[in-house]
């Protein structure tokens, strides 16, 4: 059975000989390109989503999101995640990811199966706080129901006003 990888390559070959051959002689070279164009790009979008639904089947998929609020006296530096006592995505912020997440933006952070029921997740960040170094772990148990699931881990102030924190929230996601 030919793999994804060379059903990709077949057809990103094949796309512009087919546009090619369809295309009336009065088109010119520039729009007959326009349409390749648009056309590798539909197939790549395509294909992403296949690979996607077959790495990661719908009933198992879960993905973890970060979104953050804007923290005046923090600077987020890294987040680990861990599932079941297992750390499965790390990932460290550079200045525009941090603006990008004070701005409103969210960061896939993890994406994997994850069979359904009760699971143990923390997630371990890191940063200055006030110029000072600062760690701290949010732990909280999902119960996970059949089928794909969003996993938001939204930081913001905790509720003294100060030290960040995590809050977990559970989405639904689309098959």
């Amino acid at each position: 059975m030919p793999s994804l990888k060379h059903l990709t390559c077949l057809l990103a070959c094949l796309a512009p000989i087919a546009t090619f051959a369809a295309s009336p002689a009065g088109d010119d070279l520039e729009d007959r390109a326009q349409s390749v164009k648009t056309e590798v790009l539909d197939l790549e979008a395509e294909f992403t989503a296949l690979a996607r639904d077959i790495r990661y089947p719908a009933p198992t998929r879960w993905t973890v999101f970060v979104t953050a609020e804007a923290l005046s006296d923090f600077e987020l530096e890294t987040i680990e995640l861990s599932v079941d006592d297992t750390v499965v995505a790390t990932h460290r912020y550079d200045g525009p990811q941090r603006d990008a997440l004070a701005d409103g933006g969210a960061h896939r952070l993890h994406i994997d199966n994850l069979a359904s029921g009760d699971h143990r997740i923390s997630a371990r960040l890191t940063g200055r706080l006030g110029g000072e170094p600062y760690a701290r772990t949010a732990a909280f148990r999902i119960d996970k129901p059949e089928g794909p699931r969003l996993l938001e881990l939204h930081l913001h102030p905790g509720a003294d006003g100060g030290e960040p924190t995590f809050t977990p929230r559970t989405h639904a996601d689309r098959p």
